[in-house]
């Protein structure tokens, strides 16, 4: 029974645990041009519940960059967030 109980629980714990994946690994940034970082942030961002993204799923360098009013871009990171049922994708924009 205690065994049942422990291969129960660690199914339990593997099924909700998730990964991520963030890039670009360097330190601490990776500047796309020389731009100065500034202050303003653009973040694209979009869910894919089962791996199906509903509707428009534009994650582009451009469209977070409108997002967050910025003419200049400095840097760009892209994160994957992965779990059981939902996986959210974002690109995130920094600059002035």
């Amino acid at each position: 029974m205690k065994l049942i109980h422990t291969i129960t629980i660690g199914c339990f714990v593997a099924l909700l645990s998730s990964c991520s994946i963030s890039g670009p690994y360097t330190y601490p940034k990776a500047l796309v041009t020389k731009n100065s970082v500034g202050t303003k942030v653009g973040i694209a961002e979009k869910k894919a519940y089962f791996g199906i993204m509903f509707g428009d799923a534009d994650l582009s360098i451009t469209t977070a960059a409108k997002k967050g009013n910025i003419t200049k871009v400095a840097t760009v990171d892209q994160e994957i967030v992965s779990g059981f049922i939902v996986t959210k994708f974002r690109t995130k924009v920094t600059g002035e």
